[in-house]
């Protein structure tokens, strides 16, 4: 349904020390053509794409307030890792990771926001529950 996402950075090598490790242990890599003013990653099937661009028209790239992009994840356990990895990229916490019951999709997700504040994404598993841990999260434990 989504072909590509843009989110707008004013730094691309700060952008891609983020974006780099994080897309990976999603299985997305940078595709040919990254450059001072844009990165993009995708997936081996090439689409959906997510790219870190400066803005066409040249002026500051600026926070979107209520903008979020989600990337799937395989399990739980992989949005923890996500979540973990982004906060040691700088990231801020948004929101641990947890079951979002109050989404149309009931899911495990964690939130991060870039510490540029362009952009919050987030991790997501709509998988099923794997492991005891997993089960604690929608009981509360």
């Amino acid at each position: 349904m989504i072909a590509y996402v843009m989110l707008g950075s004013n730094d691309i090598p700060t952008s891609r020390a983020f974006y780099d490790p994080l897309m990976h242990l999603i299985g997305a890599e940078p595709r040919a053509g990254a450059s001072d003013k844009r990165v993009s990653y995708a997936q081996a099937g090439g689409m959906p794409i997510l790219a870190s661009t400066r803005p066409y028209d040249e002026a500051l790239a600026q926070a979107g307030n209520g903008v979020m992009v989600a990337f799937p994840v395989a399990s739980r356990e992989r949005v923890e890792e996500a979540y973990a990895l982004a906060l040691r990229l700088g990231a801020h916490d948004e929101g641990a990771p947890g079951v979002r019951s109050d989404q149309t999709i009931p899911s495990t997700a964690a939130t991060f926001a870039t510490r540029w504040a362009t952009s919050c994404v987030s991790a997501i598993s709509t998988g099923p529950r794997r492991s005891r841990r997993s089960r604690a999260y929608e009981s509360g434990d």
